[in-house]
């Protein structure tokens, strides 16, 4: 399975609370999508710190990671993210999502993916792990909350016959919004 994953973000300033990362290894990709509470330095130094913390504690399972994530940050500003991994040998995608931040499925259709009430250092449910079957040609769309709802079924199903890379940036671009830190992650399979 090949696998696109280009990232595109906006920052409401001179730096972005919201941050993506997607690494690359043996048979997976970590993927990383943290949205620091706020915007500006404060909003990004603590989105900062939840990414080095996931990166270093990446071996335990997901839900496990974001339970400890949270418990790691209680008392902080706090925030909100999706923690998965993508297995390249079985096509499919495991992930925690924890607040106002979205996944959707981009295949015949394009659908939201659930993700959970809260906010990590303040208030969280137990993570639950969900899974989404990938096929040649499906996409990954995930975003923060920068980006506006007005972001349609029908934007992703037209966006996603164009190069991964063109839409992270076509998203941005269109419906990122003028009052706060934005990023997306556009995931395409083939």
């Amino acid at each position: 399975m090949m696998v696109r994953y280009p990232i595109a973000d906006k920052a409401l300033s001179d730096v972005n609370g919201d941050i993506a990362v997607v690494e690359s290894h043996r048979n997976h990709l970590l993927v990383i999508l943290v949205d620091g509470a706020g915007h500006g330095m404060r909003a990004h130094q603590i989105a900062c710190k939840m990414v080095r913390y996931l990166q270093t504690h990446q071996a335990s399972d997901l839900p496990k990671l974001m339970s400890d994530l949270h418990s790691q940050f209680l008392g902080t500003r706090g925030g909100v993210a999706i923690i998965g991994k993508l297995s390249l040998l079985e096509r499919h995608f495991k992930y925690v999502a924890i607040g106002n931040i979205f996944i959707r499925h981009v295949g015949d259709s394009a659908k939201y993916l659930p993700t959970q009430d809260g906010v990590l250092g303040y208030s969280i449910r137990t993570p639950k792990l969900n899974t989404v079957a990938l096929e040649e040609g499906d996409s990954l769309v995930l975003h923060t909350d920068g980006i506006s709802m007005r972001l349609t079924e029908v934007d992703c199903r037209n966006m996603g016959r164009i190069e991964s890379n063109k839409m992270a940036l076509q998203i941005i671009n269109r419906f990122a919004k003028n009052d706060d830190d934005a990023c997306c992650v556009v995931m395409t399979f083939s």
